[in-house]
């Protein structure tokens, strides 16, 4: 017993030099600054306890990458002329076409525009007839291409077969998309550059926020007119200087058809909170 209490003393006064020798260390480098990588690959320095992260984006810096800057094409679904010619069967113009739901065909439909007139084709099936390929093939750029397929599907509870339509509608877009001269990054580091200081001046907090929708058409020489706005982010004074910050844009590159040549295209700016 009195070995045990020996070794036990002796084991805790290692304990307290050790201590004491690693706490006389940090005070001796209180002023060293350690360094290490924290989650998220931010730098940290730790001195005297305190952490101060660097890199981290400031409260100005955190508004302004909640304001998102969009500019797309005037459709929700889309095609090009050159896969409408090409296209032997429905599922050839739409990404994964359900073919398995359907367990019969009653009628193909498809409506589009030909020379500024809507025409309308009706097949048996899947496989487009001679006169759909046609109304493909001479469809209006720009103008929307709709399908309504009818037909028979197996209902799972019942095993019965059940009719059903699928109606889908795309715009025929130009071969190649009109583009802001330098790309996409350069069009938002300059969308971000005209209009950030307005808005953030005005309002500090960005909760009154609400989506704006302008509209606009790049002209063949790839100048901008047209400009519409469609919906309002809350404050008049920066809906309408939205509108002339589209309408004194630089020059974009013109979109172009199917044989090369320049054709205005609808385009759709959208502004607001990206983090609603």
């Amino acid at each position: 017993m009195k070995k045990i209490l020996a070794v036990s003393i002796v084991i805790t006064i290692v304990m307290v030099i050790s201590c004491g020798f690693i706490d006389k260390h940090k005070d001796n480098n209180q002023s060293e600054v350690t360094k290490e990588i924290v989650p998220g690959n931010v730098l940290v320095n730790q001195n005297n306890g305190k952490i101060q992260a660097f890199g981290l984006p400031n409260n100005d810096e955190l508004k302004k990458n909640k304001l998102m800057y969009v500019v797309v094409g005037n459709y929700n679904r889309s095609v090009p002329l050159s896969k409408l010619k090409k296209a032997k069967e429905i599922g050839d113009i739409f990404p994964s076409y359900p073919t398995n739901w359907i367990q019969n065909y009653i009628s193909v439909e498809i409506e589009a525009f030909n020379n500024g007139k809507k025409e309308k084709v009706v097949g048996t099936n899947n496989t487009l007839t001679k006169e759909q390929k046609d109304l493909f093939s001479n469809v209006d750029l720009a103008s929307d291409v709709v399908v309504k397929v009818n037909y028979k599907t197996k209902n799972a509870a019942t095993d019965k077969l059940e009719s059903r339509v699928m109606k889908v509608s795309l715009t025929v877009i130009p071969e190649v998309e009109a583009e802001f001269v330098g790309g996409e990054e350069k069009m938002e580091a300059y969308l971000r550059a005209k209009s950030y200081d307005k808005v953030i001046n005005k309002h500090k907090n960005l909760d009154w926020l609400q989506l704006s929708i302008i509209t606009f058409t790049i002209d063949e020489k790839g100048e901008i007119n047209n400009v519409k706005i469609l919906s309002r982010t809350g404050d008049m004074e920066i809906d309408d200087y939205l509108v002339e910050l589209i309408r004194n844009m630089p020059q974009w590159n013109s979109a172009k058809n199917l044989k090369g040549e320049a054709v205005k295209q609808d385009l759709v700016f959208k502004f607001g909170e990206s983090w609603c």
